[in-house]
């Protein structure tokens, strides 16, 4: 399992273009954002997923993975580590 976890990883995007082609693998249900800084996905299947967040001025990124379980209704607290985003 974590081999195959492993390879459903992405990594931070080299550029725009590969961040544009991230885009259009995202989860295809649209998220909203309920309050400032909190944002929600409904019905998202279990398994594993990378985020990532792109700061208002598009010039940081962050990445994380996580493990949506099954069951229950989860909520994930996430605290950027803000990247530059790589050069252009």
């Amino acid at each position: 399992m974590e081999h195959e976890e492993a390879a459903n990883a992405l990594e931070i995007p080299e550029g725009e273009e590969e961040l544009m082609r991230l885009a259009l693998l995202s989860h295809p249900d649209e998220w909203v954002e309920s309050l400032p800084g909190i944002v929600r996905v409904h019905h998202l299947p279990a398994g594993h997923y990378t985020l990532f967040a792109v700061s208002n001025e598009s010039t940081s990124l962050h990445r994380e993975e996580l493990d949506m379980p099954a069951t229950g209704e989860p909520s994930f607290d996430l605290r950027p580590a803000w990247r530059p985003f790589p050069a252009r």
